[in-house]
């Protein structure tokens, strides 16, 4: 059995594709992943093919845009990221993926 929970925040289930980069450099290394969990306050990403992962990360979600984040835990290739973006505008991004995804 786990430990207790300790998410602030409520995770909602999802599939999408994403794109994680190794910082927000231009010519940072990047990968595909599949988002399969999302919250205000982070999300939990598989990568679809290996790659070096550093502590601050961008992930990309298609047409709702760029959003810096850390990575919180790893069990490769799951990991959880934490958003550090504020959480108005992870709000907006949530909505926006909900109404269109």
């Amino acid at each position: 059995m786990s430990g207790p929970d300790k998410r602030q925040h409520a995770r909602n289930s999802i599939s999408l594709t994403g794109i994680l980069r190794a910082g927000n450099a231009a010519d940072a290394s990047a990968g595909g992943c599949e988002i399969q969990d999302l919250s205000v306050g982070g999300v939990r990403i598989a990568l679809a093919a290996p790659m070096d992962v550093p502590t601050a990360v961008v992930l990309e979600i298609g047409q709702f845009g760029s959003y810096a984040a850390e990575v919180a835990w790893a069990d490769y290739p799951v990991f959880g990221l934490r958003f550090k973006e504020s959480p108005e505008t992870m709000v907006e991004m949530i909505t926006a993926v909900a109404l269109h995804a």
